[in-house]
C-alpha cells in the first residue's frame, strides 16, 4: 500500500463540525499529559524504589563507603530495613516498565490525536501502523496480567509462608515463567494484528471475535484473578489475627474490622500493627482492582456494542461526540492504570514514608532542599521501619 493512501484526516467533516468540539477535545487532551507525566512519574519512582531505595545491593553499600570516607552527609539515604523478594522486585519493575511503555505508545497517541486531528498511527505505513497497534494492545494486556501475578505471588505467599518458595527471598523462576507465559500468550492473541487477511489499518475495521476475545482476556479474568487473591489474602489475614492477635482488636464479621484510633493504634504490639498494615493493603489492592475494571470494561464495551463506530483502531478525523468519548475513555483507562501506584504508595505508611524520602533526596541532588530537611526524614523513616518490621510475614507479604 502506498504511503499516500495513509493521509490521518478525513475531510469529509465540516471544519465547523471539528470547531464544536474543539474545547472538549484540548480538555481531554489535559487530561492526557496529565496521566503521562503522573504515570511516567510513578513508573519513574516505582525503579528507585525497587532498585536504589529498596535493596541495599553492592554498588548502594559502595556508595556509602565512599560518601562516608569523603566526609559527605548524604551517605546514608537507605533507611535500615528489609530487602523487597527479588521475585517481587521483577514483577513489579515489569509492571511499571509496561506501564510507561503503554503511557507513550496509546496515551500519547490519543493525546495527540485530540490536540491536532492527526493520528500518529497513520504517520508512515502500513506496517507502523500494525505495530503501534500490536505494541499498545501488548501493553494494555501485559499491565493487566502483571498484576495478576503480583497479587497471586502475594496470595501464595501467605497461604503457604512455610513453603521453600516462600522462604527462600531470592527464588526467580516461579515469577519468571509466570512473566515468560503470560508474555507469550499476549503476543499469540495479538499476533492477528500481523495477519495480511486483517486489514486493521483501514476506517472502519470491526472484528467482533477478535474484541470479545479481548474483553475476556484484557479485562474479565484479571479482575477475577485479583478480586479472588485479594479477598483471599483478607480472609488469610483475619484468620491469622485472630489466632495471634484477638486480645489486641475485636474482630468484626466479613471483611470489616473495628476501627480503632490512632493512639489506640500506638499502643499495638509492632508485629500486630504490621498486620493492620497488610489487611488495608490488601483493601487497597480491591480497590484498585475496581479501578481497573471501570478503567478497562468501557473500551471493551464501546467497541463490541456500537460495530458501525469508524474510528475503534484508526482516525481520520475526530469531529463527532462519539469520536471524543471514544478518546475520553481510551486516555482514562491509563490514568486508572496510572492511578494504580499512588494507591499502593497509600496502601502502606512505611511505602509513604520512602516515597517522601526519596522525592526530598532528589529535590537535594537538585539543589531545590536544604540537607537538614533529608536529615529529619532519615530519621523518621528509620524509627517507622524499626517499629513495623517486627514480622516476617507480613513483610514478605507486603
Amino acid at each position: 500500500m502506498s504511503n499516500a493512501s495513509w493521509y490521518p484526516r478525513n475531510h469529509t467533516a465540516t471544519d465547523k463540525e471539528c470547531f464544536e468540539l474543539q474545547i472538549m477535545n484540548y480538555l481531554v487532551a489535559t487530561l492526557g499529559f496529565l496521566t503521562i507525566l503522573g504515570g511516567s512519574a510513578g513508573s519513574g519512582l516505582t525503579w528507585v524504589y525497587l532498585f536504589v531505595f529498596r535493596k541495599p545491593s553492592r554498588i548502594a553499600a559502595m556508595m556509602h563507603t565512599e560518601a562516608t570516607t569523603s566526609g559527605s552527609s548524604v551517605a546514608s539515604i537507605q533507611p535500615n530495613q528489609r530487602s523487597l523478594r527479588a521475585s517481587t522486585q521483577l514483577m513489579m519493575a515489569a509492571l511499571a516498565m509496561v506501564d510507561f511503555c503503554g503511557q507513550m505508545i496509546s496515551c500519547l497517541r490519543y493525546t495527540i490525536l485530540c490536540l491536532t486531528q492527526y493520528d500518529i498511527r497513520l504517520l508512515y505505513s502500513e506496517s507502523f501502523c500494525r505495530l503501534q497497534l500490536f505494541g499498545e494492545y501488548c501493553c494494555q494486556d501485559g499491565s493487566a496480567w502483571f498484576m495478576c501475578a503480583v497479587t497471586a505471588e502475594r496470595f501464595w505467599l501467605m497461604l503457604r509462608p512455610t513453603s521453600g518458595y516462600s522462604r527462600n527471598k531470592n527464588q526467580l523462576m516461579p515469577s519468571v515463567i509466570a512473566l515468560a507465559a503470560s508474555s507469550l500468550i499476549t503476543i499469540g492473541k495479538n499476533a492477528i494484528l500481523f495477519a495480511p487477511s486483517e486489514d486493521v489499518c483501514s476506517q472502519g475495521y470491526n472484528h467482533k471475535a477478535f474484541f470479545f476475545a479481548d474483553l475476556v482476556y484484557k479485562c474479565l479474568l484479571p479482575f477475577l484473578i485479583i478480586m479472588v487473591t485479594s479477598a483471599g489474602n483478607l480472609l488469610l489475614m483475619h484468620r491469622q489475627l485472630m489466632k495471634m492477635y484477638a486480645n489486641h482488636m475485636r474482630i468484626g464479621k466479613g471483611f470489616s474490622i473495628v476501627t480503632m484510633t490512632r493512639k489506640q493504634r500506638a499502643d499495638l504490639p509492632p508485629s500486630t500493627a504490621a498486620f493492620w498494615e497488610v489487611i488495608f493493603a490488601c483493601r487497597v489492592t480491591i480497590i484498585s482492582g475496581a479501578v481497573f475494571l471501570a478503567g478497562a470494561l468501557p473500551i471493551n464495551l464501546f467497541k463490541l456494542v456500537d460495530s458501525e463506530f469508524q474510528n475503534v483502531l484508526t482516525a481520520r478525523s475526530i469531529c463527532t461526540m462519539k469520536d471524543a468519548i471514544y478518546n475520553l475513555i481510551n486516555i482514562l483507562y491509563w490514568t486508572c492504570v496510572g492511578l494504580r501506584f499512588y494507591l499502593y504508595v497509600f496502601s502502606s505508611p512505611r511505602i509513604r514514608n520512602d516515597m517522601r524520602l526519596i522525592v526530598k533526596i532528589i529535590l537535594v541532588r537538585a539543589k531545590c532542599m536544604r540537607q537538614s530537611s533529608l536529615d529529619t526524614s532519615e530519621v523518621t523513616s528509620d524509627a517507622t521501619h524499626t517499629q513495623i518490621g517486627g514480622s516476617t510475614q507480613t513483610d514478605e507479604a507486603k
